[in-house]
């Protein structure tokens, strides 16, 4: 029998069909500030393959919680100068907050 994982060790990967939100995030994710926005990349930047740099783009960009719902793909690549993959990842990512 394989040993026991704790769910809040930080050594854990998180689930990708369920993102991390970090607890101390305003529920409502239209009220994230630049700054929440960042700490929700960077709590699920090693499942997502989300390098700092990656968020650092989102973050120097400007893109609050009002704003991170309505990025696409396109724009995240376009004006966030993501690449491609990166982009689709976090799509996924403001997918799932904007659903949950």
């Amino acid at each position: 029998m394989p040993p026991a994982v704790d769910p809040d060790s930080s050594n854990t990967v998180g689930n990708p069909e369920h993102p991390n939100i970090p607890p101390d995030l305003p529920p409502n994710f239209r009220h994230w500030n630049r700054g929440h926005v960042k700490m929700y990349l960077e709590d699920n930047k090693d499942t997502y393959g989300l390098d700092q740099a990656d968020i650092d783009l989102i973050y120097e960009s400007k893109i609050r919680g009002r704003h991170f719902r309505k990025m696409t793909v396109e724009m995240l690549v376009k004006d966030c100068q993501l690449p491609p993959g990166v982009a689709i990842s976090v799509q996924e990512l403001i997918t799932f907050v904007v659903n949950c």
